[in-house]
């Protein structure tokens, strides 16, 4: 049985951004995951965490119920039982206890409402949490000292943090601890220790979250779990071959964009398993002929006798593609998308991102973007006050949902708490030590946003207050960069690795790529360059010839590469 595990909801790392137009790409890589596996676990958190993750889950609702897209936990337990008790932990830290029992009450009970119709009544991968805890610390511990002892000042500390808790007796030192601790070093490190460190502790915990899932369900046989290939763990890959000691990630063979091409080349056509619906998409993934579609999907090599044979094979398949074409004839125009705020946050969450910033963060259009640089503490090249800094980096992050205001003064309150004496932070502050000065602290940020939104003026962006949130509501994307988790840029693009450029518009594009690099440029833009709207036409335009030029550059000599995302942004890389 053979399981992925998506860690891409995740809120530092995770590449599926706070934004409602993520949705409809985040279900197609859904889909198609769930074609190639036997089932998607995701982080319990991933669940509460980010707004996308239940309005995806219920588009795919056949899946959830049968098990086979959903997180795991411990034998004894069950799904909607984890999700009360990750709300509960949540809000019953820091300035949520301000709200009250019965607020809170009320709150957890909204949460398990909204999934309890969605979720299975027990896991069908179960996994041992106290072991898990115990060899993610180990792991991590083994992987700092091994950097440290090659020079890693960041990682250094780290360990030496660590080990003081763990002499003390602590034994739950997880990821949110580390991560805060590495928070607090940011202005006392240089970039690429403190990067390649908080990779190891957001790297181990991925990697101890795949390969401890290991049964199926009583009776069944185990399982191979491997970690989607996403943009972060990637760059974990180079980061373990540049540096051997470095536990290796066990990532799968193909991200969603390679398993749609390989589905293509088999004669399905993509579209049409798109516009079916979850439960047809159920019935087909466990219909006798795809068993051996997933058989061919990890064959190293496909003769082409064998690829023809099952072209036939699938043509046969005619229910789904009838129903594919009904709906395409009677789709009407896209519905809103039912998309509520996430109803927790972790503990340190916000602190963490305000100060190490996140990847997650994406807008639809780079070149048009207004900058704001987390290291420089700068938007628009213009200088911000540090705090203002902070909230704007956390509300960028946080999508058109924003961030509620308990959550901006349970930031700066834990902020208070990074790595003040060289040891880990204990826990984030309790509602007893923080109210005494709730209202100096309330005071302050009001202040904040005030300064905020003079500086936001000359944008055209506002941060909005409404229900208790503050949320930034702009004409102009704001694009994140400076973060802990950015890799230093190559001093110049690449040139085409060919003896000249290619003619027409595959040069006109392979230029539109090369003058934005390291950067991403959106397909809208890249259908503006190619002449079309930026409509559906357009991208769709668009994205055929960016497929041409790949094919153009696969069989020249050379290392560039053209990175594809979900989001429908394009890169090229060195690789």
């Amino acid at each position: 049985m053979t399981i992925c595990f998506y860690g891409e909801f995740d809120a530092f790392t995770g590449a599926v951004p706070h934004r409602a137009f993520a949705l409809p790409a985040l279900v197609n890589d859904l889909r198609a995951l769930l074609l190639l596996h036997e089932g998607v676990v995701v982080p319990p958190g991933s669940l509460i965490e980010h707004p996308l993750t239940l309005p995806a889950f219920r588009r795919l609702a056949p899946f959830v119920r049968a098990g086979l897209l959903g997180t795991s936990g411990d034998v004894g337990t069950t799904p909607l039982r984890v999700i009360a008790a990750r709300t509960e932990k949540s809000l019953r830290r820091g300035m949520g206890v301000a709200r009250g029992a019965r607020w809170q009450a009320d709150a957890i009970e909204q949460v398990c409402l909204a999934w309890q119709d969605l979720l299975p009544e027990r896991f069908t991968v179960v996994r041992n949490v106290a072991a898990i805890t115990e060899a993610y610390t180990a792991s991590v511990g083994r992987q700092l000292q091994h950097i440290a002892e090659n020079g890693g000042h960041a990682a250094a500390r780290l360990s030496i943090a660590l080990d003081r808790a763990l002499q003390r007796g602590r034994t739950d030192a997880d990821r949110s601890l580390l991560l805060a601790h590495a928070a607090g070093l940011r202005d006392e490190v240089d970039a690429e220790s403190l990067r390649g460190a908080i990779t190891i502790v957001q790297a181990t915990y991925f990697r101890q979250g795949a390969s401890s899932h290991h049964k199926w369900a009583p009776g069944q046989p185990g399982v191979r779990m491997t970690l989607y290939p996403g943009p972060f763990a990637r760059r974990h890959e180079r980061l373990a071959t540049a540096r051997p000691g470095l536990d290796p990630l066990p990532l799968g063979r193909r991200d969603a964009d390679e398993i749609r091409r390989f589905l293509t080349m088999l004669g399905l056509r993509w579209r049409m398993l798109a516009a079916a619906s979850a439960e047809d998409l159920f019935t087909l993934a466990h219909a006798p002929v795809w068993a051996r579609v997933r058989a061919l999907a990890n064959d190293e090599s496909l003769p082409d006798e064998l690829v023809a044979e099952t072209r036939a094979t699938l043509a046969g398949v005619r229910d789904l593609e009838q129903a594919a074409l009904a709906l395409e004839a009677t789709l009407g125009p896209r519905a809103g998308v039912d998309v509520a705020a996430p109803p927790a946050r972790a503990p340190w969450q916000s602190a963490i991102q305000s100060t190490l910033g996140a990847m997650a963060e994406h807008a639809e259009d780079a070149a048009a973007a207004i900058i704001l640089d987390l290291s420089k503490g700068t938007l628009g090249g213009q200088p911000l006050t540090p705090a203002a800094c902070r909230v704007l980096a956390v509300l960028v992050v946080a999508g058109e949902w924003g961030v509620s205001v308990e959550d901006v003064l349970q930031m700066e309150a834990d902020r208070a708490a990074f790595g003040d004496t060289g040891e880990l932070p204990t826990r984030p502050l309790l509602t007893a030590e923080i109210t005494i000065h709730r209202h100096a602290r309330r005071q302050a940020a009001d202040q904040t946003r005030h300064r905020l939104s003079r500086a936001l003026e000359t944008t055209g962006a506002r941060v909005e207050v409404k229900r208790g949130r503050w949320r930034l509501v702009c004409e102009r994307e704001i694009h994140l960069t400076g973060t802990a988790w950015d890799e230093p840029a190559t001093a110049s693009p690449p040139d085409w690795p060919g003896d000249a450029e290619p003619p027409g518009q595959l040069g006109v594009l392979w230029r539109c790529l090369r003058d934005a690099y390291p950067g991403e440029v959106a397909l809208p833009a890249l259908a503006l360059a190619l002449g079309r709207a930026p409509d559906d036409a357009g991208r769709i335009y668009a994205a055929k010839k960016v497929a041409a030029l790949r094919v153009r550059l696969r069989p020249l000599a050379g290392d560039i590469a053209i990175l594809g995302h979900h989001r429908g942004a394009y890169r090229l890389v060195r690789m």
